[in-house]
C-alpha cells in the first residue's frame, strides 16, 4: 500500500463513489484483463490469494489497466497454506479452529 501514491482507491470505493452504474466498458475490459493476468500468474506459480474481493483490488481512475491486488495475508502455496486461526467461523467453508487448507 505504501507504494501506491496519489489517487488510488479500492475497487469497492471506486464503484460506490464514482460509477454507481458500473465501470464504463473500456476501463472495465482493461481492468478485467489485468486481474485475469494477475490470477494467471499466481496460478502458474502454484500460489493462491484467497481474499480476492473488491476491497483488495486497488486502481487509479483513468488508469484502470494498472489495477493491483493487495492484502496477501492469506496468500501462499496452493494446498499448503492454511487459513489463519483468527478467521471467522461463520465464513463459508470454515473448518474448526480455522485450520483449513486453502486450495
Amino acid at each position: 500500500m505504501e507504494l501506491l501514491e496519489g489517487g488510488w482507491t479500492t475497487l469497492f470505493d471506486y464503484c460506490k463513489n464514482r460509477h454507481r452504474n458500473g465501470i464504463p466498458e473500456g476501463p472495465k475490459t482493461r481492468l478485467l484483463k489485468r486481474l485475469e493476468d494477475i490470477l494467471d500468474e499466481l496460478c502458474r506459480n502454484g500460489m493462491v490469494h484467497d481474499d480476492f474481493r473488491r476491497a483488495n483490488i486497488m486502481l487509479k481512475p483513468g488508469e484502470e489497466e494498472k489495477g493491483v491486488l493487495i492484502d496477501f495475508d492469506w496468500a501462499g502455496e496452493a494446498e499448503r497454506v492454511r487459513y489463519p486461526v483468527t478467521r471467522g467461523s461463520r465464513m463459508v467453508g470454515a473448518e474448526p479452529a480455522g485450520l483449513g487448507i486453502i486450495q
